[in-house]
């Protein structure tokens, strides 16, 4: 699975069958055509050895799901719906009943012409209050004949992502990867910021002064400062003036 909408409110997750289906596909591909070689080679009894195959292919393209998982916190429930070629089906489950989200993986090693690989099968349920569990999804791969390690789990991401947004607890084999108590603190403020902030209403201005009353009051009188004479004009000379000797 992968995200594919994500808002304050609510996230979608969605998981596409098409590797499954071309992985059967391929099968009944490649036993179709040795079928058609080994009755050209007149080796009628050889077909029965490629009935398997085909049918193994064929239960490929029929178990192939279409998984979508929507998380509303405005409903507050969470709705897996699935759909297949033998049909479709959806179920609900409310977000306070949730507690935690359960994600097992089991890996081996097989060994084919390009060398050994490994293969690994994950499944993802949400654990409710009471005990039972919800499969959300089931994720089958396998490593390249490039490299023998492992992709990193689409389903083990998302499942992060969905645990963060609903604030319960992710356990992954049994070791706890995301705590409630912090994926909580994370969606009240996501919740805060959804609310609309109400603008803020303006103080009203005092009306400015009536042209009258501006009239009436008298206009200030303004006085000259006083001035200080330097002490030197203030001592009396000791000598006299050139005219009068």
């Amino acid at each position: 699975m992968k995200v594919t909408e994500q808002t304050p409110s609510r996230m979608v997750l969605m998981g596409s069958p098409l590797m499954q289906m071309a992985a059967g596909g391929l099968v009944i591909a490649v036993a179709l055509v040795f079928a058609v070689t080994l009755l050209r080679r007149g080796a009628p009894v050889g077909v029965l050895v490629c009935l398997p195959f085909v049918g193994i292919g064929i239960y490929q393209l029929v178990t192939a799901r279409r998984v979508t998982v929507t998380a509303d916190r405005s409903l507050g429930t969470v709705s897996i719906a699935w759909r297949s070629l033998l049909g479709a089906g959806e179920n609900s489950v409310g977000i306070a009943t949730i507690d935690r989200i359960a994600y097992r993986e089991f890996t081996s090693e097989y060994r084919d012409r390009y060398g050994r690989h490994a293969r690994r099968d994950s499944t993802s349920s949400l654990v409710l209050t009471d005990g039972t569990a919800v499969l959300l999804d089931r994720e089958q791969d396998s490593s390249s004949r490039y490299s023998f390690s492992l992709p990193i789990s689409r389903d083990l991401s998302a499942d992060k992502e969905l645990a963060m947004f609903l604030g319960v607890a992710l356990i992954d084999n049994g070791i706890v990867v995301v705590a409630a108590q912090a994926q909580a603190t994370q969606g009240a403020q996501a919740a805060q910021a959804e609310q609309v902030v109400q603008p803020t209403q303006a103080a009203p201005q005092a009306p400015a002064a009536q042209p009258a009353q501006a009239a009436a009051r008298p206009a200030p009188v303004l006085y000259p400062a006083p001035v200080t004479l330097p002490r030197q004009a203030m001592v009396t000379p000791t000598e006299h003036p050139p005219w009068l000797r």
